[in-house]
């Protein structure tokens, strides 16, 4: 009967379509479920880039820290030994004038 081969035509069409619908709309979510993956990558890798770009500027405080903190240790070194320096200068002129009135 050649009405029931198109019935049956078309009932698998309209499985067909039904399938395709389905698939489709698996498809959509796939695609919503891999932009929300990737939004989350991004913030995340946004989070670290953020982290190590705030413990490298406090490294680099810390760095400048101890390097102001050794510079400043140096100065005062420097000062100390200029002024003994200075003593011993005027200890040599003292000396260099009483052996001079000596003679």
């Amino acid at each position: 009967d050649p009405d029931k081969g198109v019935d049956l035509l078309q009932k698998d069409v309209a499985r067909l379509q039904n399938e395709v619908v389905d698939l489709k709309s698996q498809l959509r979510k796939a695609e919503d479920k891999c932009n929300e993956l990737e939004k989350e990558q991004n913030a995340r890798s946004n989070r670290l880039k953020a982290d190590v770009y705030e413990n490298s500027m406090e490294l680099l405080r810390e760095v400048q820290k101890g390097h102001n903190e050794v510079q400043e240790a140096a100065a005062k070194r420097i000062k100390f030994l200029e002024s003994g320096l200075e003593q011993a200068q005027a200890e040599i002129a003292s000396l260099e004038q009483a052996a001079t009135q000596l003679e």
